[in-house]
């Protein structure tokens, strides 16, 4: 039997990226591979053809594969030194056991079987099958988080060793070797903030982060650090918030009786004699390198901030030993060839990558490329400009070249989705700009582009589905499936306001089955307890609200689609949102329960179970389960408030629907459904 084309496709761009030609993890290899295996392969047989030779190669015995491996090797690796040929080998041998995890669903554990729902009817489709070691590569040297980054990392997927774990990464500061790259030690490219507790129960240790990061102080059982109340009584339940948004750092009080102080100064308290309440909380502010912070005299920590050493102005790399002559009085640095130039009187302000009009912003002041607000606002336009520059050849652009942009779809403060429609295929396509609020520098580009690879393995009918995606001058974007019946949010505006029991139900029944699939899914490249990123379980939504929710099809045939998986999360532990949880996050809180708010990294399964609890709750009553009065701060509403009963809101919901509901909002002493499963089934007994 012949090698398949599949294989011998692979065995190609492996050469080329193990010998150097190419690197891994570069965004358009898995697509341009995609494209050669279907013109190759694929394009002159009928789909059951192709089917069948996928099933071939899933379903073959490991010597029969092993055997098909050398015939390819020696084909594709000729000519190539011993090392190569044995890398290369190595992720061959790997294909097919990778290939079975994709594959494995509940009808056929042994993932030797190609699902009826994976269509091979155009080159994109064979993405997800070919980009297993192309788009989820090893951690390899170029990677900001290496095996021994001395920081601690906290999982925000559900990995092999459990879900929610906390990795520490060489906790006693591992050194590099001499000339190492990659790592988060001084010399590193990547923004880290460290905490250095200096009195009480943590007096003497040290915490570093490398990603975002959001930390309740207090006394209260579900604070991340939660404080003994030995030494710390005078310290509150929920004393204040530290929100580390890389490389901002900002600090809350949230109403403690004995108040939080940076530098000696008071932040906030609220007054003698009054009751904690959400009115007392303070104005987030910016911490800066070096701060004290001080809480009721009972903890005291300082705040360390590393920033990368590269010039605001030309970009170029300041020496760390040049950082303090080289901070510029807006933050960032300026090298010294930028700060001569502007004595002279010459122009280095950062200009905007789209219209190349000097940036005033102080957002532009980061290292990295610059959005301004003008053409912020004019996202049409960078849209066209973008589809322009992909049809003229711009390889970053590769992946939107034969589309045409048909419609606006929605437009909000990161960014616009726009319909298109593929001119050979003809189908339609949402495309997905999304803008960093600050100047994106590479690090925080690559981080979000490695998260948002995870999403494009995740391959269910419930689940929309992640086509391609790509980064040029300062703008992501990102090609998904087009839902032509819109977002659920939508639906409830023209069905006035609610939706019925019937309906709601069947809308959370088919959510709740697409989660449950990304929970468990088997997954080629997620972080790892101990570090680093390989093979993994399961992943959480992190934002399920109805607007997250997409509509595709009509009557009977009507599919629901929990869409956004992943992006808000990796945009936020990117620093690329600008946004904080100290800040307004209107439309987001709503559906947030305590366990997320007090510790989101650590975040399991059930919080994604809660918010989809509390979908149905806001279908069936158009309110969320708690109300936010308008003025109070939302993260002591969540951790002092329970869920409005729900006929309270709606009387007319069945008593057993709305005791089940009402159960499954519960909080304490733990979220009662842990898995979307469980949910399910009990919402399928009462409906």
């Amino acid at each position: 039997m012949r090698p398949l084309a599949i294989l011998k496709c692979i065995g190609k761009a492996l050469v080329k990226a193990i010998a150097g030609q190419v690197g891994f993890g570069v965004p358009r290899l898995a697509m341009d591979l995609a494209e050669d295996l279907w013109k190759d392969w694929g394009k002159q047989k009928e789909e059951e053809q192709r089917r069948a030779e996928l099933q071939e190669l899933v379903a073959m015995a490991g010597k029969g594969y092993r055997q098909q491996v050398e015939v390819v090797l020696k084909e594709v690796a000729a000519g190539q030194s011993a090392e190569v040929a044995r890398q290369v080998r190595a992720c061959l041998e790997e294909v097919r056991e990778l290939a079975q995890r994709a594959f494995r669903r509940p009808e056929d554990q042994s993932g030797q079987s190609v699902p009826p729902e994976f269509s091979v009817v155009e080159a994109s489709d064979l993405i997800p099958f070919v980009s297993f070691h192309l788009l989820y590569p090893p951690l390899g040297a170029n990677d900001d988080l290496a095996q021994n980054t001395p920081v601690q990392v906290r999982i925000g997927n559900l990995s092999p060793q459990g879900p929610g774990q906390v990795g520490n990464l060489s906790p006693q500061g591992a050194t590099p070797a001499a000339g190492q790259v990659g790592n988060l030690s001084p010399q590193g490219a990547v923004p880290r903030v460290t905490i250095r507790y200096q009195k009480g129960a943590r007096a003497g240790t040290e915490e570093v982060f490398a990603e975002h990061t959001v930390l309740t102080f207090g006394r209260g059982k579900r604070c991340n650090p939660q404080l003994p109340a030995e030494g710390h009584q005078r310290i509150s339940r929920h004393h204040c918030l530290l929100e580390v948004v890389l490389p901002e750092v900002r600090l809350q009080d949230l109403g403690s009786l004995h108040g939080t102080f940076v530098n000696g100064e008071l932040l906030g308290k609220r007054p003698e004699g009054k009751a904690p309440e959400p009115g007392f909380a303070s104005a987030d502010r910016e911490l800066k390198d070096g701060d004290e912070v001080r809480l009721a005299n009972q903890l005291e920590f300082r705040v360390n901030i590393h920033m990368p050493a590269v010039c605001t102005g030309c970009g170029g790399d300041i020496p760390d030993d040049q950082n303090a002559a080289g901070a510029g009085p807006q933050g960032g640095f300026v090298c010294s060839v930028c700060r001569s130039a502007a004595r002279a009187g010459k122009q280095t302000r950062k200009r905007c990558t789209w219209c190349k009009n000097p940036a005033t912003e102080l957002q532009a002041s980061r290292p990295g490329m610059f959005i301004c607000s003008d053409c912020r606002g004019n996202m049409r336009a960078i849209m066209q400009e973008m589809l322009g520059e992909a049809k003229a050849g711009q390889s970053e652009l590769r992946a939107i070249r034969d589309y045409t942009l048909l419609e606006e779809l929605g437009h909000g403060g990161m960014g616009a989705v726009y319909l298109a429609r593929h001119e050979r295929t003809e189908q339609a396509a949402a495309i997905k700009l999304m803008l960093p609020q600050h100047a994106a520098a590479d690090w925080a580009v690559q981080r979000f582009q490695r998260e948002i690879r995870i999403t494009m393995a995740l391959r269910h009918r419930h689940v929309v589905r992640f086509l391609d995606h790509g980064y040029a001058r300062g703008t992501f974007f990102m090609i998904l499936e087009y839902c032509d019946a819109g977002s659920v949010d939508k639906l409830m505006e023209q069905r006035g306001g609610t939706l019925s029991v019937d309906e709601a139900g069947e809308i959370v029944l088919q959510a709740l089955e697409g989660l449950d699939y990304a929970h468990q899914a088997d997954l080629p490249h997620v972080k790892q307890k101990e570090g680093g990123y390989g093979p993994g379980k399961g992943i959480l939504h992190r934002d399920l609200k109805p607007g997250n929710l997409f509509l595709s099809g009509r009557g009977s045939n009507r599919l629901v689609k929990l869409g956004d998986f992943g992006l808000a999360k990796a945009f936020d532990e990117a620093g690329l949102s600008g946004g904080s949880r100290t800040g307004t996050r209107a439309g987001t809180w709503q559906f947030m329960c305590r366990q997320e708010v007090a510790d989101f990294k650590n975040a399991l399964a059930e919080v994604d179970v809660w918010a989809m609890a509390a979908c149905l709750y806001y279908l069936l009553t158009g309110h969320a389960p708690r109300d936010f009065p308008k003025g109070k701060n939302p993260v002591w509403v969540i951790q002092e408030t329970d869920a409005v009963p729900i006929r309270q809101r709606n009387p007319a919901i069945p008593q057993r629907l709305a005791e089940l509901i009402d159960h499954a909002l519960r909080e304490e002493p733990k979220i009662p459904f842990q898995s979307a499963a469980e949910l399910k089934t009990a919402l399928i007994d009462v409906l």
